[in-house]
């Protein structure tokens, strides 16, 4: 009996990993429109069309973005455009790192 107790609430105390890569997308046709925030630090530019973004870098080419909803992300890196999609209600992560960007999607959660 105390295995099958178990055997139900393992599933509900193993954390839940939601975490994916951010859709990459082809340059907008509207990309020239408004951005709510801009950064460029060293080789680095991003663009966030809407939310709220903190962005850390440790180096000039090292460091990392959060985003609350931010919709459509820029990043301009070593002479590439890439561009991402983010799903409403959901927040980003991107990260720049040995001359690479990465981008993971994560649910938002609202704490108020």
């Amino acid at each position: 009996m105390l295995s099958f107790v178990l055997t139900l609430l393992v599933p509900l105390v193993a954390p839940v990993h939601t975490e994916a890569p951010c859709q990459s997308i082809s340059r907008p046709v509207d990309h020239w429109g408004s951005y709510q925030s801009k950064f460029k630090v060293g080789p680095v530019s991003l663009a966030f069309k809407k939310g709220s973004t903190n962005c850390t870098f440790d180096t000039m080419e090292a460091g990392r973005c959060l985003s609350v909803a931010p919709g459509v992300i820029y990043v301009a890196l070593a002479g590439q455009e890439t561009w991402f999609s983010i799903p409403e209600n959901k927040h980003a992560e991107v990260r720049v790192q040995d001359g690479a960007v990465s981008c993971t999607v994560r649910p938002l959660v609202r704490m108020d």
